[in-house]
């Protein structure tokens, strides 16, 4: 089967019957809205009419562009900003959802889970569904303003086991992911040394005072076009690890983009997607030829790892010293030495919050033993404090903050959730090509602990997808696990042919 028949339009529409239907229509709905006063529910409709036609015409390509739009989703708020008010709830924010319901539920009715791994994912999205109503968050909206954090990523595992072959992955790994976040890092460069663009810099005055994680020094944190620095981050990380990956797996060209990704990533001022950089880079070192992951190669995984994080040390506490300065610091000096002296004194209760983290996702497991049933699916989520009165219970660790909204055994099934994907990868990486599962692994590896994390939908909706090509019927660790005593690996070239 060519790889081009994954792209075949599920309803036989000439273009131009989609240009003279949807043109007029689209373009009357537009002048009416704008005339009416309606430009920020105007400025949602755009790009869910377009995705929507793509939808009709092309539900690959659809899911491939819903996941770019969310990524890029940020900018386009601060864009729409200059010409209307900022709403307290922002419908651009629905528009990915809305494709992801419209391309899941059909999948999540039909399905029929042999493999453990789906299994429990549809455990989980049942459990999701009913802590909706826990009436512990504060009221019904906040648990739908929870499934929006929570069920619309999961959602995105069900579309990726019933979409994602080893092409559609490998298109959404090189043509979607890999360039996006090495353009959000040359982003992130041009706002570190040359400025941010004019409709960013509005973006940041009217913000910076309430959005606290945006300063940074005198100035403020890089962001891209990511919706926060710490989305950002994360896109920069998973870039760096993929180029490497890639690299590993025989694209080697990737590799050029690595300094870039790899300044972007240091001057995001990120320490926790450094520490977990060096583990999936060694993870995936360890794993990337071998038939199984015993004792022994854990004891490779470890010491691979630590001689990694002491090298991080190292050369963290040769920058630690300098950066430091006197007075009012530039936003990217800042950086720097924020940077340099957490990862150069991680146990340094003045220097690095490790201490502080771990007694959060600590007492998050501790919330699941008090309160068996769950504080509620919105209990961990921006939800809570736009649409209740109780705070917010956020450890930033999708472990921990999951055993807070489901309680002890939600928060149970996620973990034994995330045990099976990590086996399945593994597994996946013993008998799919490697172009296409070492970036997979390594990826997956560096997003442990933010797979579901509230703050970082876009990254949420990526990790959950690619978790679910894991199972896809044709390509994942299902059929991979039935082949694996075949002596060679199909290439890639037939595989997709």
């Amino acid at each position: 089967m060519s790889s081009l028949s994954l792209f075949k339009p599920i309803v036989e529409l000439p273009p131009k019957v989609l240009l003279w239907v949807s043109g007029p229509v689209l373009t009357g709905l537009f002048l009416y809205m704008l005339l009416k006063g309606y430009g920020t529910v105007l400025t949602a409709l755009l790009p869910l009419a377009l995705l929507g036609c793509l939808l009709v015409y092309n539900r690959v390509a659809a899911m491939l562009a819903t996941i770019a739009y969310l990524f890029l989703v940020g900018d386009l708020r601060r864009i729409r900003d200059l010409a209307f008010p900022h709403p307290s709830l922002d419908p651009l924010l629905l528009v990915g959802p809305a494709i992801a319901v419209i391309l899941a539920l059909p999948v999540i009715i039909k399905a029929k889970s042999q493999d453990p791994l789906s299994k429990a994912m549809l455990f989980l999205t049942l459990v999701m569904t009913a802590e909706i109503f826990n009436p512990s968050q504060g009221g019904l909206g906040v648990g739908v303003g929870g499934a929006f954090f929570y069920l619309v990523p999961v959602f995105w595992f069900w579309i990726g086991r019933e979409y994602g072959t080893t092409a559609v992955l490998e298109a959404f790994l090189y043509r979607v992911i890999l360039p996006l976040a090495i353009a959000a890092a040359l982003m992130g460069l041009y706002q570190n040394f040359i400025g941010f663009l004019p409709y960013q810099q509005l973006w940041i005055d009217a913000n910076i005072n309430t959005f606290v994680i945006l300063r940074m020094g005198n100035g403020s944190r890089s962001f891209g076009f990511s919706v926060a620095p710490s989305e950002y981050a994360s896109l920069v990380q998973i870039g760096a690890i993929g180029v490497v990956a890639a690299y590993m797996a025989g694209r080697k060209a990737w590799i050029l983009a690595l300094p870039i990704l790899i300044a972007a990533l240091i001057l995001a001022s990120g320490r926790s997607v450094i520490v977990k950089m060096v583990f999936a880079l060694a993870f995936t070192w360890v794993a990337r030829n071998r038939k199984d992951f015993g004792a022994m190669a854990i004891i490779r995984l470890i010491v691979i790892m630590m001689v990694g994080l002491i090298a991080v040390s190292v050369i963290a506490s040769r920058f630690a010293g300098g950066a430091q300065g006197y007075g009012p610091q530039s936003a990217t000096s800042a950086a720097i030495a924020h940077e340099a002296g957490g990862l150069a004194n991680p146990f340094d209760k003045k220097k690095s919050t490790v201490g502080l983290h771990s007694q959060y996702v600590l007492g998050g497991f501790l919330e699941g033993f008090k309160y068996p049933f769950g504080h509620g699916l919105g209990s961990t989520t921006a939800a809570t404090g736009k649409l209740g009165t109780s705070k917010v219970m956020f450890t930033e660790i999708d472990l921990s903050d999951l055993f807070i909204a489901l309680g002890l055994p939600g928060g149970i099934l996620y973990l034994y959730c995330v045990f099976q994907a990590l086996r399945s990868a593994l597994l996946f990486v013993r008998g799919a090509p490697k172009v296409i599962s070492l970036p997979t692994l390594a990826i997956l590896g560096g997003g442990i602990g933010i797979w579901l994390v509230t703050s970082q939908y876009s990254t949420s909706a990526m990790y959950l997808f690619m978790i679910g090509c894991l199972t896809h019927s044709e390509s994942g660790a299902v059929k991979v696990k039935q082949r694996i005593a075949a002596p060679t690996v199909e290439p890639l070239s037939r595989a997709v042919a």
